[in-house]
């Protein structure tokens, strides 16, 4: 028993000092060990935003300013030369003690071909993390062998000889030195590298990830996908080689095929206003002038994309008033996110705040008005009763004059004063039932009794109501710079003189909003030929111009058109919702030969004589509500007033949207020309505008449609599919001839054999042979099918079809079987084998299909030479 209570009090010993040893041993870095080590300290749930990566990460995105910018709690999880293995061990470490709202991952090292780290780099990776079988896994996918892997696991064998290199913050780096502040980058060197920035945009072509790579980074975002946690993938700007783009380019792909958001800086380090020349310190990091830049886009992508509370005004976070000045440690219950331009018609702000349904409540309202409004009697912000049986009381703030404001509070007491610039500061601080007024920090009064009776209704800015919830009116063309409203807080004098907000972004004006001059907004580059499928042209253009997405927009369409006999719904152009029970815009159509329609404002309608084949030119005005019509110099329309509710969609030509945004009604017009404008001009000057015609669009060349396939084909479901580069349909008038023996042992359900066929929705047409479910075929050709019953004998399948213009035959195994018109528009597409292709270019419908021979020729083969090739011919072919 002495013996064993020997041996067991020497071990006992042994592994206290052994402990203390490793522990002083062990390395320290500020990249990996540092960066871990301060987040297992962390409260559980603190961090929203997880960010793993490289240096690329670590030294390139500053925590400290998301936090500053904006309330992001971000944490850099990161390590030196850190590849994506070792990124997916970082992200998994971290979720067991964070629940972050998004991961975000620098994945540069996607874009090299290296197996493993250096043996320092993979070293830091692995140690970074505790004790855990995640950990046995990371150092095994570091590390070449078992012995390398389980040394860096032991630890001690690595870093045994670190003597020499010992201070006295290595014997108390895991107790005195354990930071829980906002994190921010360790310093960074002052000098610059002018970067040699390939133009990373201009290269598409893909390069394959190691399998080890594109393991691991699926590894990483079925982890996230588990988890239920957004993962955005990032490429932090660098002197990159082509190659390396190219492999990032498959990591995007990758990453788009998963659903998983990436940001390649690579291609967009312009948007993030980076300037290679003065913005690095090496090929690979930032200096101090990049670094802000960087940080501060990626903080507003991160806000614009996920739900991230600003953790500044959470006064339970535990970085709560870190870095923050006095003047923002208040958290606002309510502040604009943009300044309030207000156009009078229908904008305005519900903050939702009802200051006044405790007529002893407490609140602080700040406000920055510009003075420079247009009109007086012009509403900044109220909540104000203006029912007739309770008297008018509450809070109003108005413009009364030139840089004049009027500022009612309580029971209708007014207080005018005159702003001496452009811009103002105001504060009122309410205090039970007394109140506080300052100017541009100055005060006016303290403590002024101004009880009024409770008011439940919200606080607007750029409107009143008539009673609570009810009915806006009064809006007003009012600018409000920033507007935080405090909540049971009561400032000091000291606090409003150091409100200092930052300076809001613009909200767009409505257009033409208070502009004299009419600029131009959009031209019709050539003339617009619905139906005239020998143009170089689509079926219809999407100007980009949204009319309506503002009430208040004001407006003028100068237009040529050319009215045909066709009628029957033709579109000239639209901007029209066709949501039922509220069509609305603008919609210009021919519905009879002698008469075009136009529709106006909230479906206001109105007929407009015309002569077939005689042009006509159309001048429509729109200001704000108000609308305005010449037909060839002759007012038709005279200040018709129809408001309508804004509508999102952009103005086409030659067809319409439906409410699912959905593209219909293609239209055989001729558009001559069209100019928008903003803003409107009188009516003098209305009725002498005019417009030339637009040059007409280039004519379509048909391009030869020779091809041969060389060897038999066998598809699959995977990838597999053949790109013959052959345009069938790029006119429409083409004549050609295909001649295909495919193998039918073995039909499966909806397979793809070949196909030169738009997808578009709406505008299906082109060549498709497409197997059913119930062994027969259907045959597209042009807008029209054919049905080719099942036959379970028949083993082969001989085609030869032939098109001449829009006529077609069809032959099969010797026999005709279709003869039919099938009139289409031109389709830019190219002939597959194995696969069809979606509306946006990609490659779909992959189809294990077995064809023997495939062909296509210039020309449409005669019907009995058609009939004689389409035979079956005795063949012994493997594939």
């Amino acid at each position: 028993m002495k013996k064993l209570l020997g041996v067991v009090g020497f071990l006992c010993v042994f592994l206290l000092l052994y402990s203390y040893a490793n522990s002083a041993l062990h390395i320290k870095t500020e990249d990996g060990i540092e960066p871990m080590r301060n987040y297992y300290a962390l409260p559980e749930n603190t961090v929203d935003v997880l960010m793993v990566g490289s240096s690329h990460m670590g030294r390139n995105i500053s925590p400290k300013l998301l936090w500053q910018n904006e309330g992001i709690a971000g944490y850099n999880l990161w390590s030196g030369m850190q590849p994506i293995w070792n990124s997916y061990y970082f992200v998994k470490e971290g979720l067991k003690t964070q629940k972050p709202k998004v991961v975000v991952i620098d994945i540069f090292l996607c874009g090299v071909t290296a197996e493993y780290s250096d043996s320092a780099a993979a070293l830091k990776n692995v140690q970074a993390v505790n004790a855990s079988l995640d950990q046995v896994n990371a150092a095994r996918a570091s590390f070449r062998t078992w012995q390398e892997a389980a040394e860096a696991l032991w630890g001690m064998p690595t870093y045994h000889n670190r003597y020499n290199e010992l201070t006295e913050n290595d014997f108390y780096y895991y107790t005195d030195g354990i930071s829980t502040d906002v994190q921010d980058i360790l310093s960074v060197p002052s000098n610059n590298f002018q970067a040699s920035l390939l133009d990373y945009a201009s290269i598409t072509d893909e390069l394959p990830l190691t399998e080890k790579s594109e393991t691991y980074l699926r590894k990483t975002i079925n982890l996230c996908k588990s988890q239920g946690i957004p993962l955005l993938l990032i490429v932090a700007p660098y002197q990159a080689t082509a190659e390396e783009c190219m492999r990032l380019n498959t990591a995007e792909r990758i990453a788009r095929e998963e659903g998983v958001d990436f940001v390649n800086y690579l291609k967009e380090y312009q948007a993030a206003g980076i300037d290679p020349l003065s913005d690095f310190y090496d090929i690979g990091h930032l200096n101090n002038n990049g670094i802000p830049k960087l940080t501060a886009h990626l903080g507003a992508y991160l806000k614009a994309h996920y739900e991230l509370p600003d953790r500044r005004r959470d006064a339970a976070h535990i970085w709560y008033n870190q870095n923050v000045t006095v003047a923002t440690q208040n958290t606002p219950s309510y502040a604009l996110e943009r300044q309030f331009q207000g156009d009078g018609i229908t904008r305005s702000v519900d903050t939702g705040i009802r200051p006044l349904e405790n007529r002893y409540g407490s609140w602080t309202l700040l406000a920055r008005l510009d003075m420079k409004t247009y009109g007086d009697n012009e509403v900044y912000f109220s909540c104000f009763s203006e029912q007739a049986d309770a008297g008018n009381y509450g809070l109003l703030a108005r413009k009364s004059g030139d840089h004049v404001i009027d500022l009612k509070l309580g029971a209708n007491i007014s207080t005018t004063f005159i702003a001496e610039n452009d811009t103002v500061d105001l504060a009122i601080v309410k205090n039970s039932q007394t109140y506080d007024l300052y100017v541009d920090g100055i005060c006016i009064f303290l403590g002024r009794e101004l009880p009024c009776n409770p008011y439940e209704g919200n606080l607007l800015i750029g409107c009143q109501e008539l009673s609570p919830d009810g009915e806006k009116f009064r809006y007003s063309r009012t600018r409000t710079l920033n507007f935080e409203f405090y909540e049971d807080q009561i400032f000091s004098a000291e606090q409003i003189a150091a409100w200092s907000p930052d300076e809001l972004p613009e909200t767009p004006l409505p257009l033409g909003f208070f502009g004299d001059e009419q600029q131009e907004i959009y031209t019709l580059r050539e003339q617009f030929v619905g139906g005239g499928w020998e143009y170089l042209q689509e079926s219809f253009i999407d100007t980009g111009v949204q009319l309506y997405d503002e009430s208040a927009n004001r407006f003028t369409i100068i237009a040529r058109i050319l009215p045909n006999t066709l009628g029957s719904d033709n579109v000239y152009f639209s901007c029209f919702s066709e949501e039922p029970d509220h069509y609305r815009g603008l919609l210009v159509r021919q519905t009879q030969e002698n008469r075009i329609d136009l529709l106006l404002g909230s479906n206001y309608s109105v007929q407009v004589p015309c002569v077939p084949g005689q042009s006509m030119l159309l001048v429509i005005e729109k200001d704000v509500s108000v609308y305005t019509v010449y037909a060839d110099g002759v007012k038709v329309i005279d200040g018709i007033d129809t408001l309508c509710d804004p509508y999102e969609g952009n103005l086409l030509i030659g067809c319409q949207e439906d409410a699912d945004g959905e593209k219909f009604r293609f239209s055989q017009t001729c558009v001559m020309g069209l100019q928008v404008l903003s803003g409107v001009v009188e009516d003098e000057q209305a009725a002498q505008l005019t417009l030339e015609d637009a040059p007409m669009p280039e004519k379509r060349v048909g391009s030869t449609v020779q091809y041969e396939m060389s060897d038999p084909y066998l598809g699959d479901t995977v990838g597999r599919y053949l790109d013959t580069g052959v345009k069938l349909y790029d006119v429409s008038d083409k004549a050609w001839t295909l001649i295909v023996e495919l193998n039918a042992d073995s039909i499966n359900r909806s397979d793809a054999y070949f196909s030169c066929f738009s997808e578009r929705v709406g505008q299906y047409r082109g060549l498709l042979l497409r197997s059913n479910t119930d062994n027969s075929f259907t045959l597209f050709l042009g807008v029209e099918t054919v049905t080719i019953p099942a036959d379970q004998e028949r083993q082969k399948m001989r085609f030869v079809i032939v098109k001449d213009g829009a006529h077609y035959r069809v032959y099969l195994n010797g026999k005709a079987i279709a003869t039919l018109e099938s009139e289409c528009a031109p389709y830019d597409g190219t002939l597959l084998i194995g696969c069809q292709e979606t509306a946006e270019g990609e490659k779909f419908r992959f189809s294990p299909v077995k064809i023997d021979a495939f062909s296509v020729q210039d020309g449409a083969l005669e019907p009995e030479k058609a009939q004689k090739e389409s035979e079956i011919r005795e063949q012994n072919q493997r594939f």
